[in-house]
This record gives structure tokens, C-alpha cells and sequence, in this order.
């Protein structure tokens, strides 16, 4: 029988293999052995282990009593198979090849007697020729990614790695035609495109490689496509289209300062681009000249004032960088031109401050939301193509993010924006609004899962959910990630890895919901809706016939087309199912596998960032909109009785944002006879998550947000070893860190009131004894929180019977 726990190495071992100390890693299989020898996941990595340190002749003796009984073969072959598969991709991406080959040498030696097994060789042998690669030796890597090609014509990175060896070897008719077949494989994928766009620019033949680079643009905007046209530009001498090129490639590259500079050298002798302005104007921004940004949007608006998306850009920069009612007067200067442009009226509506001045601020800007709201609903004419049009610009553009930031009931005002959104979006697209039915009669087939998130990258969305997709028993499901987002690192990889099919789609609404219907899942789950305003849309239509949601975003979507919302049973009340429109899953203990992250090998100190080592650091490591007004007086509370108490806030990008919550501050502290300044730290954003980590370590208490709870930062701190005061709201956003003590066991902390919060605040910042003991208490109870397999197992149950009830 598979086990969720078969997918990794277990979760104590992860710092002897971080630090190479294979022999711990082998005496604790072989302690784990001798106490369950029942459990067969041990002996499969107990044989890793001895083969990870070149024992073979173990290895083979560890496994073999997995084998020597004959129940249930072929899914013991398939399980170790694929533990190998998962640890040998781990050594390609560390680049230990050496060890890579020792894994699928011993793979090739198992699948050579298992012809049964034929369909799933495919991704082995790509994965061995990669290692040859890697070492060196082509032509076994050439023979190997042949035979995956063979067993698997669906691998388009095999037909492509091995196209460029040919390349490389001046074969440039045989890569040619590996290309052309990767193409018919995957014609959406632009590396196709690119790599016959280099033979073509190789032989001189520029025109055709024009040609086959724009085809490839038109399916992905990437780099390297526009860096090699305009090389050909360059090369027939055409400065102008090749300095617009270098320019998208280094804009679409994030080298922001490098676009720039190519962008304004364009714009010297071109006016008429609207692309230039658009990506111009996020360069700006990215570089941090918010002038500049201002400043080029307000210039295109002049050029192009038909264009919507730049007045709805500058709108936005202006909410983010600066303050909602400025943006607000903006909107309003643009409506008195064109007073009936319905993407403007629903700008303004969405427009909401980043941070509260005050609590009349928060009704003020309520009020104002609903009321719009009501009115461009009522204004819509969903017979008007032209209001179609404005409607679908605008809920593509921007979506309700910071209305959940009030920590208010949102349900009715979701739902009527959700009404609205799924039926703009069912106008443009008809054929992805339908309801769809489970095609699978067998319950023995794979239940085909689907992942979504812009998020699938470093982001707390991915950290939090990762381990739902790593510990699935892939015998039983087949899962699909999608990523919806730009930014690729070694987190997109991961999911990769633990995913049978990842696609990375930035394409356009239509394309998107294309490919994931294609796929015919069973169920759809996006993992956050309602921080990306793409994924929100696409949430609206229909594209599995069982859509779900989690608290990636803990807010319900409002949408009538997602059927559940996956959460946590120690983060609901008894009652919660009446703030949400879908049905309401509770999965066991935070409904989350989480593993501890790893800890900076020298973390920065306190004298590092200027902080006493006198001073009781209170960490406040929320974004700043998380901190309402209402609970500003907590701080001064804390500090009237603990005189060196310093609490550490993280700056927010937006300089504007920052000083708007640090004139709360000062005054709340003023109206308490108190210092500001001898009390209130704000720390630069880090620029490393070994930066953030360092914080936690060097910090004495975490004081959680009220009313919108930590998350992944609470979890973190807790892997610090950081004792955290919490008070549970009333909605589940503002309950994650009491969910999290209570799951670890450290309920100490967890205060009933706001003047409970302050009182235990106050205690561990006076009394460093009991501080201590709260601090060894965490650390002895880890094992009850990280890596806890559970929820898997009752997601995966979910599954089954959500499909079953479903047929």
C-alpha cells in the first residue's frame, strides 16, 4: 500500500542530509526498522541511503525484504520506482550527477525486467539522459533521451535537449526535425520556436527566422525569443526594431534599469508604441521611480486616450504608492471626461486605502465600496457590447483584495460581486460556462486533480500548500499544477517535480482556460482567489466539473462557480458555514503539511540591523494592512509596563503607506504620555527569507495581528521557537495562529480578550523564566505541528468521495 509518507525522506533527517551525515541517516532506518518492521517505507530509503553513500551491495540488502514477498508486487515496484525517481531529480538539480546516475542505473536495472511498466518509463529515461548530460557523455544522453521520446511522446524537454545536441554537434538538419516534432507535441510551448528560429538565424536565413520567432512570441513574451530577434534585426541593420527588442528582453528578464534605458533610447525616434508605455511604466515601478511612473502613464493617457488599461495602471499605482483619496480625485478628473466609461466607474469603486488613518476612515470607505458597488451593477447594460467590453477590462484588472482588510462580515458583497463577475465573464466566454459532469464510471481510475495559483513560486501561497501535492499518493491521483504567474525559482521546480503534469500559463484568459479543460480534470482547486485578479476570473467560469478553493486567500470567493472552500476545522467556529457561498470543508488539525524551512547558517544579529541587546523585541512582521486602528492602543498598553520593550514593524513598499501607519503610532503613543521613538522600530524589507528568518531568531516575542491572523510567518516563528500571543476573531482569517497553538499544544498564549493579549504580552516581557519555558515548550512539541500527514490523507478522501457522490 502506498503511504503519503513515501514521497520524502522522513521529516527528523532532514538537516543530516542538509550537512552530508549519511551514516546518522542510515542508524536512524535502522532503528526505525528494528522498532516497526512493518513499515516498508524505512527499508526503501534505509537502501537510498546506502546508495546515496555508494554502498550498493546495502542498498540491494535493504530492499530485499520488501520483495521477498510476493503480495502486491507491482504497486511495490511502481512506489520504489518512483522514490527513486523523486530523489535522483534532487541530485540533477544540485547538479551531483554522480550520485544521479547511481539512482538510474539502478532504476534501468529494475524497468529492464518489468516490461508491464513500459507507459511510465518515459520520464525515467529523460531524467537518466539528463545525468549523462550532465556528465558528459553525449552519446549515451542522445540514446536516452531517444527512448524516452519512445515512451513517452508527451516529454517535450527530451525532444528539445536533445535537439540541442544535435545543434551542438552541427547536426542541424537532425535538429531541425527533433524541433518540428516537439512542435506538433506542444504547439503552444515557445521553445520550439525559438531553438528552429537559431538554426534558421544560424544559416543566415533571417527572414524565416523573423518569422518563427514572432510565432513564438505570440505564445509566450519571453526573453530569450525577443533577445535572438532582435540580434537579427541588428544583424540586418535595423537599429530601431533592434533596440525595441533588447528592450522587451530585458524588461520581460526584470533587468528594469537595462529596459529603460533601451525603452527611452526607442522612444527618442518612435512615439507610436502603446506596448513601450505599458512596460515602461512597470519598469519605472519596478525600479522604484515613482515619478517616472506617474509621469509616462499621464504621457500615454495624452497619446492613447482611448486606451483604458492606462488610466486603470495609473489608478492603481496611485492607490498603492500613494493614498486612496488621491487616487479617487484621479478617477474622478477622468469620469468628468468621459462620464460614461463603465471600466472607470468600477475603478473607483475598487479604490481602498493599503493602511486606515482611523476607524471613521474604514466606515467612510464601506459605504462607499457597497454604494458603487449597487450602482455600476445597476448602470450595466449586459446587452451593450460596449459595456461587455469595459466590464470584462475592468474585473480582469483588479480585484477585491483589500476589502477583507476591514475584517468585516464580506459575504453579501462578494456574492454580488461574484454574481457579476461570473456573468461578464460567461458573456465573453460562453464555451467555458457550462457545467460539467465526471466522464470516469470505475472508481479504480485516477482521480485527475488540478492545482492553480499565480503563487506557485517563493510565496506563502506555495509554502503553505506544497505539501499537499508532494505527499499525495500518486497510485491513487494524478496531479496537475498550474502556474498562472511570471516568477519562476527553485519553489516552481519543486512543484514540478512532485506534479505529473506542471504547465506555467501566462497566456491570455482564453488560452488558460483552453489548456486546463483540455485536461479534463476531475477537480479544480485554486489554491488563492482574490490576490490575483487573472485567477479570480478564471475561477468564475466553469473548467472541471468540481471546483474548490482554499484559504490561500481566507476569504469566500463569493463566485457561484467554486462548489467548496478546503479549511481548517481548528481555524472555523461551530458556525462558520454562513460566511461562505461555497460549501464549507473542514479538513483535520491547520488542514496543512508544513515543513520547518531551513535556518541560516549564520543569521544576523540584533547589533546587525541596530537593535539593543537590552531591549525585549516584540516582532510585528505582518504587512502593515493587516493592522487595523482599532487595536493601534495594544502597543502603548504593552509598553506602559515594560519599559525596554521594542516593538519591530516591516517597512511596507510604499514609503506613503509606512508613514501613514507610523503617524498612527506616534499618536496613539502620544495619547498614552509615551515616546514613540523609544519604542517603535521599522525594520528595511529583507531581501533574503534567511534575512526574515534571522529576525524571528534574534526577536523574544511574536505578537500576532488581530482580527487577520499570521499564517506561514506564525509557523516560522514557531520553527524559531518564538513564543506568540494571539486572540482569536470571529472569521477564520483571524484565527491561523490560535489554530497553530492549539495544534502544537502551546495553548499558553492563546488570550480570550484584548486585555488577555496584553497581560500575557506583558508576562513573557517581564518574566524571562517563564519566557523560556514557553520557548522549550515550542520547541519539544514540533513534531506535533511540521510534516503532519493527516490532512493529506483527509483531503484525499474528500476527493474520492466528492467524486463518487458526483457520478
Amino acid at each position: 500500500m502506498w503511504c503519503s509518507e513515501m514521497n520524502n525522506w522522513h521529516p527528523q533527517i532532514q538537516q543530516w542530509l542538509e550537512t552530508g551525515n549519511l551514516e546518522q541517516v542510515i542508524s536512524f532506518y535502522q532503528d526505525e526498522i528494528t522498532s516497526s518492521p512493518e513499515e516498508i517505507t524505512n527499508y526503501y530509503y534505509l537502501g537510498l541511503a546506502y546508495l546515496t553513500v555508494g554502498d550498493g551491495e546495502n542498498a540491494q540488502l535493504s530492499w530485499m525484504p520488501i520483495f521477498l514477498d510476493d503480495n502486491d508486487w507491482s504497486r511495490k515496484i511502481e512506489d520504489f520506482l518512483r522514490i527513486l525517481d523523486i530523489e535522483g531529480a534532487k541530485q540533477i538539480q544540485k547538479r551531483n550527477f554522480d550520485l544521479a546516475l547511481r539512482i538510474y542505473t539502478q532504476i534501468e536495472e529494475i524497468l529492464l525486467g518489468e516490461e508491464e511498466m513500459k507507459s511510465s518509463w518515459g520520464i525515467f529515461y529523460y531524467h537518466f539522459a539528463l545525468t549523462q548530460e550532465g556528465l558528459g557523455d553525449i552519446n549515451k544522453a542522445i540514446k536516452y533521451y531517444q527512448e524516452s521520446i519512445l515512451m513517452n511522446p508527451e516529454l517535450v524537454d527530451s525532444y528539445y535537449n536533445l535537439g540541442n545536441i544535435y545543434q551542438g554537434e552541427n547536426r542541424l538538419e537532425d535538429a531541425l526535425l527533433i524541433y518540428r516534432q516537439a512542435q506538433e507535441t506542444n504547439p503552444r510551448h515557445y521553445g520550439s520556436y525559438l531553438n528552429i528560429g537559431n538554426i534558421f538565424f544560424k544559416q543566415g536565413n533571417y527572414e524565416d527566422a523573423i518569422k518563427v520567432y514572432q510565432q513564438g512570441l505570440e505564445k509566450e513574451l519571453n526573453e530569450d525569443l525577443f533577445y535572438n530577434l532582435a540580434l537579427v534585426y541588428q544583424k540586418q541593420g535595423n537599429s530601431s526594431l533592434a533596440t525595441l527588442n533588447f528592450a522587451h528582453s530585458a524588461y520581460h528578464g526584470k533587468k528594469y534599469q537595462d529596459a529603460i534605458e533601451l525603452y527611452q533610447e526607442y522612444l527618442k525616434n518612435n512615439r507610436e508604441s502603446q506596448k513601450v508605455y505599458l512596460s515602461l511604466g512597470e519598469c519605472y515601478e519596478n525600479a522604484g521611480l515613482p515619478e517616472d511612473v506617474v509621469r509616462i502613464y499621464q504621457e500615454a493617457i495624452k497619446i492613447y486616450p482611448d486606451n483604458i488599461l492606462f488610466y486603470q495602471r495609473l489608478i492603481f499605482f496611485v492607490q498603492h504608492l500613494f493614498d486612496g483619496q488621491t487616487a479617487i480625485n484621479l478617477v474622478e478628473k477622468f469620469l468628468l471626461q468621459q462620464p460614461n466609461n463603465l471600466a472607470l466607474k468600477m475603478e473607483s469603486q475598487k479604490i481602498l486605502p493599503r493602511v486606515y488613518e482611523s476607524t471613521e476612515e474604514i466606515a467612510y470607505y464601506r459605504e462607499r465600496f457597497t454604494r458603487l458597488l449597487d450602482s455600476f451593477i445597476a448602470q450595466t447594460d449586459f446587452n451593450s457590447s460596449q459595456q461587455m467590453k469595459e466590464a470584462h477590462d475592468s474585473v480582469i484588472f483588479r480585484s477585491n483584495f483589500y476589502l477583507q482588510y476591514q475584517q468585516k462580515d464580506d459575504l453579501e458583497l462578494q456574492c454580488k460581486y461574484g454574481d457579476y463577475m461570473s456573468r461578464v465573464m460567461a458573456y465573453h466566454y460562453p464555451q467555458f460556462s457550462q457545467l460539467l459532469s465526471l466522464k470516469k464510471t470505475e472508481c479504480d481510475h485516477k482521480i485527475k486533480v488540478g492545482y492553480a495559483s499565480a503563487r506557485l513560486c517563493f510565496h506563502t501561497v506555495a509554502k503553505l500548500f506544497f505539501g499537499w501535492l508532494k505527499n499525495h499518493d500518486k497510485s491513487r491521483f494524478e496531479i496537475y499544477a498550474y502556474h498562472l504567474g511570471h516568477d519562476i525559482d527553485q519553489v516552481t521546480n519543486n512543484f514540478k517535480i512532485h506534479s505529473d503534469v506542471f504547465r506555467n500559463l501566462t497566456g491570455s484568459v482564453e488560452e488558460i482556460c483552453q489548456i486546463i479543460k483540455e485536461d479534463e480534470l476531475d477537480i479544480l482547486v485554486f489554491l488563492d482567489i482574490g490576490m490575483y485578479p487573472q485567477t479570480a476570473s478564471i475561477a468564475s467560469l466553469r473548467l472541471a466539473p468540481i471546483q474548490c478553493m482554499t484559504w490561500g486567500h481566507p476569504v469566500t470567493s463569493g463566485l457561484p462557480t467554486i462548489d467548496y472552500f478546503l479549511s481548517s476545522e481548528l481555524m472555523e467556529t461551530k458556525d462558520a458555514q454562513k460566511f461562505y457561498r461555497e460549501k464549507l470543508i473542514t479538513l483535520p488539525k491547520i488542514s496543512i503539511c508544513f515543513s520547518k524551512p531551513s535556518f541560516p547558517p549564520t543569521p544576523e544579529s540584533r547589533e546587525d540591523v541596530g537593535l539593543s541587546s537590552e531591549s525585549v523585541i516584540y516582532l510585528c512582521c505582518q504587512s502593515l494592512f493587516k493592522y487595523l486602528p482599532n487595536y493601534d492602543y495594544l502597543f502603548p498598553r504593552i509598553a506602559q509596563q515594560v519599559s525596554n520593550a521594542k516593538f519591530v514593524f516591516i517597512n511596507n513598499s510604499s514609503q506613503k503607506v509606512t508613514a501613514i501607519f507610523q503617524t498612527r503610532l506616534k499618536e496613539i503613543f502620544t495619547k498614552f504620555n509615551l515616546n514613540y521613538e523609544d519604542f517603535v522600530t521599522f525594520l528595511p524589507r529583507t531581501k533574503t527569507h534567511h534575512q526574515y528568518l534571522s529576525i524571528n531568531l534574534f526577536s523574544d516575542i511574536y505578537l500576532d495581528s488581530l482580527g487577520w491572523s499570521g499564517g506561514c510567518t506564525t509557523l516560522e516563528a514557531i520553527a524559531c521557537n518564538l513564543p506568540v500571543v494571539t486572540c482569536p476573531g470571529k472569521f477564520m482569517r483571524g484565527r491561523h495562529s490560535y489554530a497553530i497553538l492549539k495544534m502544537l499544544g502551546v495553548t499558553e498564549t492563546i488570550a480570550n480578550t484584548e486585555e488577555e493579549y496584553i497581560d500575557i504580552a506583558v508576562k513573557l516581557g517581564l518574566d524571562q523564566t517563564w519566557r523560556e519555558e514557553i520557548k522549550e515548550k515550542i520547541k519539544a512539541n514540533h513534531h506535533n505541528l511540521y510534516d503532519d500527514l493527516e490532512c493529506v490523507k483527509a483531503l484525499e478522501q474528500f476527493y474520492i468521495d466528492v467524486c463518487k457522490s458526483s457520478l
